[in-house]
């Protein structure tokens, strides 16, 4: 049980998971082979995972998850009793952290769970080196994806370190973003007008690769600071905001979208000090794509750069 609690706590980077993101990782080639070992198919694992989230409403512990698929191999026609006898020790012993936690008397601080985020400063030439090496190890099912993939990012990282100001970047394949609207995150562009009803950056970005100099010369003029962080008098997109972040669908290399707030991200389980809203909503981010292969990069005002992704074996997710 150890043991496979364990995999899985690696795989999903904490330890439980909501029924959306156990949905996603189903397609993953590692919960593919625990589940062959746990003799345990992905119809019956998905059901189990239903009961054991009240229908979809509540994150399930991992342990209670892999102490339920080995029952099943005993009581598969009493998924209705699998909660009840699976649940009650982890439950009594969440409840007793949280009671310690709120008697503490730092009702209103922080979540006591949280962990220091990992973060690894590297040279420019190890972090380019480290990111080959990354997606080399990165699920994909089609080695030509993995290419595709790989040259994105390696793009993206280039243009980072020559924009001017503060920007940020999640790049996956669209699959991904297409998992994560299923968990009910949205993308919102923070630049529509009349002129520009599907945003300034999006539609001036249509069909430019990531690697092209359209692409850099937008983002630079994107991400130039200026007094209130808006185009300005003058320009097309003059009164507009420059904000958000641009997504990357890591096959085609081409933008989905830019200028992108993302709203209803989940709360990660790490702790990242001294750090602005953009890195946050960056470490969030990475939280939210953790279960396919994802890469998040940002730029602070000042210049320095962050490269997050949550293939970590020892501590999840980090940053470079």
């Amino acid at each position: 049980c150890d043991l496979f609690t364990q995999k899985l706590r690696m795989m999903f980077s904490c330890s439980s998971a909501t029924y959306e993101e156990f949905k996603a990782a189903m397609t993953d080639c590692r919960m593919t082979e625990l589940l062959k070992k746990l003799s345990v198919s992905t119809t019956d694992a998905m059901r189990l995972v239903y009961q054991l989230s009240a229908g979809g409403s509540q994150n399930v512990e991992l342990e209670t998850f892999v102490r339920g698929a080995i029952l099943l191999t005993d009581f598969a026609t009493k998924m209705d009793t699998l909660e009840s006898q699976v649940n009650l020790d982890v439950a009594k012993e969440r409840d007793h952290k949280e009671q310690q936690h709120f008697v503490s008397g730092d009702v209103l601080g922080s979540f006591a769970d949280k962990r220091p985020l990992q973060v690894v400063p590297l040279r420019t030439d190890e972090l380019t080196n480290r990111l080959i090496r990354l997606c080399k190890v990165m699920p994909f099912e089609v080695e030509e994806e993995r290419a595709s993939f790989t040259k994105t990012v390696l793009s993206i990282w280039s243009v980072i370190r020559a924009v001017p100001g503060g920007c940020g970047f999640v790049v996956a394949p669209i699959s991904g973003f297409l998992s994560t609207t299923r968990r009910k995150i949205d993308f919102q562009v923070v630049d529509r007008s009349v002129l520009f009803p599907h945003g300034y950056m999006t539609q001036r970005l249509e069909n430019a690769p990531v690697n092209s100099k359209e692409f850099v010369d937008a983002i630079q003029e994107f991400s130039m600071h200026s007094d209130d962080d808006r185009w300005p008098s003058g320009h097309e997109a003059s009164g507009l905001p420059k904000d958000g972040f641009t997504l990357v669908d890591g096959n085609t290399g081409l933008r989905l979208k830019c200028a992108a707030r993302m709203v209803g991200l989940p709360l990660p389980p790490y702790q990242w000090d001294n750090v602005g809203t953009r890195h946050l909503a960056a470490l969030a981010a990475c939280w939210a794509f953790r279960l396919g292969p994802s890469i998040i990069m940002v730029r602070s005002d000042g210049g320095t750069v962050h490269v997050m992704h949550a293939f970590d074996e020892a501590h999840g997710i980090v940053a470079w």
